[in-house]
């Protein structure tokens, strides 16, 4: 494993600790840290916005409320989700009627030709993208697409591909510059 995922490890360690002692500021560090993946993951499959975050927060109540109770020898972040994917299979039972109503209204809806030419740009901004990440090596491309498209952490790249941290910030930094240039220079050419 690499040093920064090891590190990584050992601060969530910490973290839960001073979570399990009632520290505060460890919970919000948390809550800041999870908060988007898992609002992200609950949306992926409630489709409903207030019940998406109805369920982080409701996951996160759960870890205050056991929080002594966390062992540090397990993962938070493995914890967070195992708790969400429940509660949200639990909220689909409950909400079934209201997420079918929801969708079946997003399907129903005109798409305008304002919604197409967003699509549009938008297939054209990923295809540029991918051109651009083309030029970059085969290492850069890796770090850059675990970052991007999985979400991962700098401190979770470098466990993933047996880098140093260092490196993987340097590769991020080199790697979202180059593409910002790449993508100024061919989309308002």
């Amino acid at each position: 494993m690499a040093a920064g995922a090891e590190q990584d490890k050992s601060s969530e360690k910490n973290w839960t600790i001073a979570l399990r002692d009632g520290d505060q500021q460890a919970f919000a560090h948390l809550y800041t840290r999870y908060r988007a993946s898992l609002y992200a993951f609950a949306l992926t499959d409630l489709k409903i916005s207030s019940l998406a975050e109805d369920a982080v927060q409701e996951v996160f109540i759960k870890l205050w409320t056991h929080r002594r109770k966390l062992d540090e020898r397990h993962s938070i972040k493995s914890f967070l989700f195992t708790c969400l994917k429940n509660r949200v299979l639990n909220m689909i039972r409950t909400h079934r009627n209201q997420i079918v109503k929801h969708l079946a209204y997003q399907q129903s809806q005109p798409s305008s030709s304002n919604e197409t030419e967003k699509t549009v740009a938008w297939s054209e901004h990923q295809q540029w993208i991918s051109k651009g990440m083309s030029q970059l090596s085969e290492k850069r491309k890796q770090v850059i697409q675990l970052s991007l498209y999985q979400g991962l952490t700098p401190e979770e790249i470098a466990g993933e591909l047996d880098l140093t941290l260092d490196t993987v910030k340097t590769y991020l930094k080199h790697s979202n510059r180059f593409l910002r240039a790449f993508l100024k220079k061919n989309l308002h050419a």
